[in-house]
């Protein structure tokens, strides 16, 4: 989704002190927890709906009409699939997306959903670890992406 950006100029009138600071983040376990975790009123139906939001995304951009695979959990088989058959992730592209929050490859259409480069965190919201498996130009990369010791968010290639 591209964003809509006001590029308006601030007068600052009679301000003397011209000083200026960009703004920043100071990124902690926190700051992972509001961003992927408190965010959501209905945490388990929120990472439903960004995962297969993603999923379809995923599908429009590489023109799929094949439906994705949902994969509900069950008592013998307690764990959530989201499959797609879209345009994959690189092993580069997996890092960079599940470890940095806010980056986005959504930004330049209209076509697809996603864009605020949060919802593929949103597993967070409803446990400490979660895997992800890509497959890209006969590559196969599977992450798994978990909170350790000191609750901040880490990613590793397995």
């Amino acid at each position: 989704m591209i964003p809509v950006n006001s590029n308006e100029m601030v007068k600052t009138l009679g301000v003397q002190n011209k000083e200026q600071s960009e703004f920043k983040m100071n990124f902690n376990a926190q700051v992972a927890d509001i961003l992927s975790s408190t965010l959501y009123k209905f945490r388990d139906l929120a990472v439903i709906r960004e995962l297969i939001s993603n999923a379809l995304d995923s599908h429009v951009a590489a023109k799929v009409t094949e439906p994705i695979k949902v994969t509900l959990p069950t008592k013998e088989f307690p764990t959530f699939i989201v499959e797609d058959f879209g345009v994959g992730m690189s092993k580069e592209f997996l890092l960079d997306l599940y470890s940095t929050y806010f980056f986005s490859s959504k930004r330049e259409t209209n076509d697809e959903v996603g864009g605020f480069g949060l919802g593929s965190k949103s597993p967070f919201a409803v446990s400490s670890s979660f895997n992800v498996l890509s497959r890209k130009d006969g590559m196969e990369t599977h992450i798994s992406c978990s909170k350790l010791g000191d609750n901040t968010p880490k990613v590793v290639v397995l």
